[in-house]
C-alpha cells in the first residue's frame, strides 16, 4: 500500500494537481462539462480523495457516475472509487458488482474490491459477508459467481473452490457475520 500511495503522489505531481478543495471542485466541473477525458478526471478525483482532499465530496461525485448510462463513465467512476479506497466505497463497489448490466464493469468492481485500488486488506475483509451472500445467490450468473469466488480467494487468501457452503462455514468460523 505504501508503494501504491507513493505512486498516487507521483501521478498528482506529474499532472500538476494541487491537493486542494479547489482542484476537486475544478475536476468535478470538468467531469460534468464533457465526456472527454472523464476517465482521467474521475480517476484523479479518486486519488485526491485518497490523499485526504474532500473524500466525501469525491465519493458523492463518483457514486453519481456509477449510475451514468454511459459505460465508459461508469468504468471511470469504478476506477475512481477503487483509488479513493475509503470504507464507504465498499458498498458502492459491491452494488456495481451485483447490479451493473455490463459483465466487464462487474469484473472491474470485483477487482477493485479484491486486489487493486487503495482499499486496505482490513477494509477489503468487510466485503466478505456480502460476497458470501452473492455466492449463495441462485440468480447470479455463472461469470459473476466466478468473480465472487476469485474475490473471496484474493481477500481471504483461502481457497475453498466454488463451494458456497465451505465459504459460509469459513466466514462464520472467522467472525465474518452474514
Amino acid at each position: 500500500m505504501r508503494v501504491r500511495a507513493a505512486a498516487l503522489e507521483i501521478w498528482l505531481a506529474r499532472d500538476n494537481f494541487r491537493k486542494t478543495s479547489q482542484t476537486v471542485d475544478d475536476l468535478i466541473a470538468r467531469a460534468a462539462a464533457t465526456n472527454e477525458r472523464r476517465y482521467f478526471v474521475l480517476s484523479n478525483l479518486g486519488i485526491l480523495g485518497n490523499r485526504g482532499v474532500e473524500p466525501e465530496k469525491v465519493f458523492q461525485t463518483l457514486t453519481l457516475y456509477v449510475q451514468d448510462p454511459d459505460a465508459d463513465s461508469r468504468a471511470a467512476a469504478i476506477n475512481g472509487l477503487g483509488l479513493l479506497g475509503t470504507e464507504n466505497t465498499i458498498a458502492a463497489l459491491l452494488a456495481v458488482f451485483r447490479n451493473d448490466s455490463s459483465h466487464d464493469l462487474r469484473e472491474r468492481a470485483a477487482c477493485n474490491l479484491a486486489d487493486s485500488g487503495m482499499l486496505s486488506r482490513e477494509l477489503r475483509r468487510k466485503a466478505i459477508p456480502e460476497l458470501v451472500r452473492f455466492a449463495q445467490d441462485p440468480n447470479l450468473d455463472a461469470t459473476t459467481k466466478k468473480w465472487v469466488y476469485q474475490a473471496l480467494r484474493e481477500i481471504t487468501q483461502q481457497n475453498f473452490g466454488d463451494d458456497p457452503g465451505a465459504w459460509v462455514s469459513w466466514s462464520g468460523a472467522h467472525g465474518q457475520t452474514l
